[in-house]
Order: C-alpha cells, then sequence, then structure tokens
C-alpha cells in the first residue's frame, strides 16, 4: 500500500489559514501587553509569551509556504513581497514581545536571587545566634 500524502493545498486556502493564524499571533500578543503591563508573576506571562511564540513560528512557516507556492506557481515578486513585508511587521512585533520578555524575565530572577540571599543571611545570623546561646554556659 502507497503512503499516503497529504493533498496539496491551493494558495487561496493557505492564505486564509496564515491570515487566521496572524489574527490568533495578534490576540495573543494584545493579552500578552495587558497582562505585562500589570507585571504579574513570570509564572502568570510565560505561558501567554509560549504561545505568542508558537503563532508567531506557525505564521512564519505559512508565510514560506504560501512564497513557495508562489514561486512553483510561477507569480510576480511582488505577490511574494508582500507576504514578507506582512512577516516583517509579525517579526517585528515579535521580538519587541520577546525583548521586553527577556528584560521582565531577568528582573524577576535576580528580585529572586536577592531575595534567597536576604533569606539566606537571615538564616545563617538565626543559626549563628542560637549556637552562640547554646554554647554559653
Amino acid at each position: 500500500m502507497p503512503p499516503k500524502t497529504q493533498p496539496k493545498e491551493d494558495r487561496k486556502t493557505l492564505v486564509g489559514k496564515m491570515q487566521n493564524t496572524n489574527h490568533c499571533f495578534y490576540e495573543l500578543l494584545e493579552e500578552f501587553e495587558v497582562i505585562y503591563a500589570t507585571k504579574p508573576q513570570l509564572e502568570r506571562l510565560k505561558p501567554i509569551f509560549l504561545e505568542v511564540e508558537s503563532k508567531y513560528r506557525t505564521v512564519m512557516r505559512q508565510i514560506a509556504n504560501i512564497t513557495d507556492k508562489l514561486i512553483d506557481e510561477g507569480a510576480e515578486d511582488e505577490e511574494a513581497q508582500t507576504y514578507w513585508k506582512q512577516g516583517g511587521k509579525i517579526k517585528s512585533d515579535y521580538l519587541d514581545a520577546a525583548r521586553r520578555f527577556a528584560q521582565y524575565e531577568n528582573e524577576c530572577c535576580e528580585k529572586r536571587g536577592s531575595e534567597k540571599k536576604k533569606d539566606d543571611s537571615e538564616s545563617i545570623q538565626a543559626m549563628t545566634a542560637a549556637i552562640t546561646k547554646w554554647l554559653k554556659p
């Protein structure tokens, strides 16, 4: 039995799927922006950013598939450039969010590190005081 191959999708279907994914990407990006503005716990922001990242990668794959199809069909360069320009805007928006997420992640890690050092310092002081008290006759 020959392996099953998926039927090739026409350009209109590919463009429709890409536009849908593009819309989902911007919906998630908007959600990320609103939650980011509240400076939440990192655990709250990270899953949303990962969804934004996933949609970004999907849209870029779809743009590549569409432009490949255009090349296969012998379409004009201007048509392919339209999709790459759209991809450039999406990439710019994604990289801006990724930069801000990375900065926020670093800030949260630094804050946790300084809090842990403070907790460790207090614990050491408490143990030292207890041992000193215990050793005094």
